[in-house]
């Protein structure tokens, strides 16, 4: 036989074929070394093409962490001030794409938020709101419709069809639901500045379904020129669905100065958010063929903990417009990022088909940070009646090794 192997499929959890041997050998090579210890562990008969891994990052406000800033109401107030009792909602949408890496499959994200809440000016310098959200994203991840498997001992390779040969799409998908609550508190600072504090909670669910399959490759009776077969197939659709809670509190605050009627000067925002994920088991299901049996790779995950804090340092400008009784204020706004805290996490696993009181547990590594990047947010606050304020805004994230992402938000505030 020559040796060869493939693992197709899209979001799956598993670091490699050569870990899943360590239960089902009728089915499954043994294994020599553990490669969530061993970056450089071969085996001698198998070659693995790919990695997919549990998406920890896929939990979701985590996929708007980067984006977080004083934005949306808190700029409305600042720009367009108000007196007394104000209402407010506003809607948002937001694309997250990741790149694949070595540590984690590619993403492209969407989700939708809504929110809604209340402010009062307790004082003539002081206003204090709160606000709920409610947000639900969904996701695929697309992996190759044609694999490519190696003979070690002859170097030929042999293309197969992903869905044909295993049974299973070559696509994984992800949902979240979260909802959430904050409080927020704003204050002018001696004429020209403001300082703003936001402390949040926030609950969540994701579910991801991911596709996995492993082939052998043998010689045997064929017409492709390469002599191989695919042999000793496994395939499975591996579900998940974690939830987590969360914990927000930011800081922001800035100053500004008038220069021939426009308004420019400097912001610096601190924002921290942690997010516990619960364990959890995967499970399971059979492809469309009934001869291909499933890997039996579904994992069982521990807690896990995450953790951010970022600081931003930038500048804003703005200039206000009057027409009649409208006033329209387009702003402006770039944002230097660093990540202090959110640093490449150690996921610790077993796989659920292994039953035993002290089960066999691996590890495997999320992505690094990229700590150093930028945003960007451009848009307009307009009064469009008496008491009522419109706003709009669109931001992206600028020089990110890992993500691009982009979100564009509008709210109507009614002050009484």
């Amino acid at each position: 036989m020559s040796g060869g192997s493939v693992i197709g499929g899209s979001l799956s959890s598993l670091q490699s074929t050569r870990t899943v041997s360590q239960f089902d050998v009728s089915r499954r090579r043994s294994e020599e070394c553990d490669p969530s210890e061993d970056p450089d562990c071969k085996s001698p008969v198998s070659e693995t093409v790919s990695n997919y891994f549990y998406q920890g990052n896929a939990s979701g406000s985590v996929f708007s962490s980067m984006l977080d800033g004083g934005d949306g109401v808190l700029n409305a107030n600042a720009l367009i001030p108000f007196d007394g009792f104000s209402v407010f909602g506003q809607l948002e949408y937001e694309n997250y794409q990741q790149s694949t890496t070595p540590y984690e499959p590619g993403w492209d994200v969407d989700t939708l938020s809504a929110e809604l809440g209340a402010t009062w000016n307790i004082s003539d310098r002081v206003i204090f709101g709160f606000k709920g959200t409610y947000s639900t994203g969904n996701g695929a991840y697309s992996g190759p419709e044609t694999v490519f498997i190696r003979g070690e001992d002859t170097g030929s390779v042999l293309p197969v069809n992903y869905k044909s040969v295993c049974g299973i799409s070559n696509e994984g998908a992800v949902d979240t639901d979260e909802f959430g609550a904050s409080a927020f508190y704003q204050a002018q600072l001696l004429d020209k500045g403001f300082f703003a504090a936001e402390v949040g909670l926030n609950k969540g669910r994701q579910k991801y379904r991911n596709s996995l399959c492993t082939i052998d490759a043998a010689i045997g009776e064929t017409q492709h020129p390469s002599g191989l077969i695919p042999v000793n197939v496994t395939a499975g659709l591996i579900s998940g669905d974690p939830d987590y809670l969360g914990f927000s509190a930011d800081i922001h605050t800035g100053y500004d100065w008038e220069l021939s009627g426009i308004t420019v000067g400097p912001r610096l925002s601190l924002n921290t958010w942690w997010k516990s994920i619960g364990a959890y088991s995967e499970t399971e299901a059979a492809g469309g063929l009934s001869h291909v049996p499933i890997t039996g790779a579904s994992l069982r995950y521990e807690d896990q903990d995450i953790s951010s804090v970022q600081t931003r340092i930038g500048f804003a400008v703005s200039k206000p417009f009057v027409f009649d009784a409208l006033t329209v204020v387009p702003f402006l706004q770039l944002d230097y990022i660093h990540e202090f805290a959110n640093d490449q996490r150690t996921i610790k696993a077993s796989f659920v088909e292994d039953r035993r009181p002290e089960p066999f547990s691996f590890t495997f590594k999320s992505n690094p940070p990229d700590r150093d990047f930028f945003e960007i947010r451009n848009g307009m606050v307009a009064e469009i009646f008496s008491g009522g304020v419109a706003y709009i805004e669109g931001r992206a994230i600028l020089g990110h090794d890992l993500a691009d992402s982009y979100g564009v938000k509008g709210g109507l505030r009614i002050a009484f």
